[in-house]
């Protein structure tokens, strides 16, 4: 699918920029024809030049999804009928490319017990493309006032499913862009940038037999996209792990500045409805030689819920969100770099969630926060994309762990802050002293504050007994010394070389 959604955008999508040197139509077509087939796509057409215009009909672009799904057991194609492209030279060496008003995306899906077919209609409105540059090097400039994609026809095991029980639509524009696709003998590359305006969506289906149903309606707005890609010559992008070996690897981002959403879902006869909403957010994700690299970040957003098994609604917002993660993907006899950020930051609630378990206001009001920031070396047994090689490990892991540092702790909420900060080596010989895990050596040091304060507020909220929160004091004397302020704690968790575990230089085992 993301084969299809990128090739299928690109072709479409890849005005007029400067001619910087000669190209035909036929090349034209030959660049977008092969970029289909680098993408996997069987590319079946008739050609006629006339004069200065060929025309390419009855195009129809055929991709065998087999063994492509989750399960690795279902099967799939899909197919996308273009009735004529349009490629007339302009006199200054620039080509222009006309498609159809519309264009129809078969889908068919079979997983060995449920067969699902349907049809995306991809429409556009004002759509133009002019392609110059030189046969090795095409540059694609495009605008459109609207593209959109709606879904026209689905059947499920044979029966029709009719729009009241399924619908999805996709509206997107102003659209403007520029796509560069060059080539040589042994790689196909490209680079993208576009901006999609403003994006609406609306999603719906029920299942009354299920008593489930389910909408989705929203905006986004301020999108835009680009991308990178490399592409060897002659490979299979249904074996991922010899292609990323092969020089397989792309970048892609996509961000909004603003969106909202609404939904309202219904199961087993219970209905919940909702509104989110962020002022800004973007996706990222890179493949890149030997690495793996996607995040996910996101600031003002909100959400509002309320439903028939809520006792009450439900509203909360987060200033700040961020989620990153950066692994090698091939097989290594060294050590390699690896992280994970979590960032979730200025969480507040709504005073109805608040009055709920505080009406007294004990605990302070002041937003709530988490960072996890993590860095590592591992090395690697498999590609992360070779899942035969990862299944004959067997209950071996599919690679050591060599160092973690924990570059950032932070917890704050209800008045309470930890922290802490460390790093530690693994000695992966030695599987004995924890009982199967490597060894670790290294240190942690932490820091507490407002512990007690946070543990009264508690006890005095009915949320914690004085037996609890004894038990809790005791365990925390046990492990901390007092800091340099009230009511702050501090300390050094260290494992030797032997194994040994000590708390602030007294060993605990």
């Amino acid at each position: 699918m993301n084969r299809l959604a990128a090739g299928t955008a690109l072709a479409l999508c890849t005005m007029a920029a400067p001619a910087l040197a000669d190209v035909t139509p036929q090349q034209v077509w030959d660049d977008l024809a092969r970029y289909m087939s680098d993408f996997g796509y069987t590319v079946d057409a008739s050609e006629d030049l006339a004069g200065d215009t060929l025309t390419v009909s009855d195009v129809i672009l055929t991709m065998n999804l087999e063994n492509s799904i989750d399960d690795m057991s279902g099967s799939g194609t899909v197919a996308v009928r273009i009735d004529e492209i349009v490629l007339t030279d302009r006199g200054d060496g620039s080509v222009g490319v006309g498609f159809p008003d519309s264009i129809p995306i078969d889908m068919a899906f079979d997983d060995g017990e449920d067969a699902v077919d349907l049809t995306i209609d991809y429409t556009n409105e004002g759509f133009e493309m002019v392609v110059s540059g030189t046969p090795d090097a095409m540059v694609y400039d495009y605008t459109a006032d609207r593209l959109m994609l709606a879904l026209s026809d689905l059947s499920a095991e044979g029966q029709s499913v009719g729009r009241d029980n399924a619908r999805l639509s996709v509206t997107m524009g102003p659209v403007s862009g520029q796509s560069t696709m060059a080539r040589t003998d042994a790689l196909s590359s490209s680079t993208q940038e576009m901006s999609l305006g403003e994006v609406t969506y609306d999603i719906a289906f029920d299942m009354p037999e299920e008593e489930s149903a389910g909408s989705y309606t929203g905006t986004l707005s301020g999108v835009t996209a680009s991308g990178t890609s490399d592409i060897p010559r002659d490979i299979d992008l249904e074996d991922m792990a010899a292609a990323v070996a092969a020089g397989f690897g792309g970048t892609g981002r996509l961000s909004h500045e603003g969106s909202q959403n609404e939904f309202t879902v219904t199961d087993e006869g219970a209905t919940t409805s909702g509104q989110t909403s962020s002022d800004e957010g973007a996706f990222e994700v890179e493949i890149s030689g030997d690495r793996l690299r996607y995040s996910a970040t996101a600031s003002g957003g909100s959400i509002a819920l309320s439903g028939d098994q809520m006792p009450l609604p439900v509203s909360a917002s987060l200033a700040e969100m961020e989620f990153s993660m950066s692994v090698p993907m091939q097989p290594s006899d060294t050590p390699q770099d690896a992280a994970l950020t979590v960032n979730l930051g200025g969480l507040t609630m709504s005073e109805v969630i608040w009055n709920a378990f505080d009406p007294s206001g004990r605990l302070p009001r002041t937003p709530a926060s988490f960072v996890l920031d993590i860095g590592a070396q591992v090395t690697p047994r498999v590609s992360l994309f070779d899942p035969e090689a990862i299944e004959a490990l067997g209950e071996q892991p599919p690679g050591e762990l060599n160092t973690v540092t924990l570059r950032d702790l932070t917890l704050e909420a209800g008045g309470g802050r930890l922290t802490g900060a460390g790093a530690f080596t693994f000695d992966n010989d030695d599987l004995e002293t924890f009982n199967g895990m490597p060894r670790p050596e290294g240190t942690v040091e932490l820091t507490v504050s407002g512990a007690n304060a946070l543990m009264d507020n508690l006890i005095a909220m009915g949320l914690l007994t004085e037996e609890d929160a004894m038990g809790a004091r005791m365990m925390l004397s046990m492990f901390t010394v007092p800091g340099s302020e009230p009511d702050t704690a501090t300390s050094t968790i260290e494992i030797n070389e032997r194994g040994h575990i000590s708390a602030n230089g007294q060993r605990i085992q």
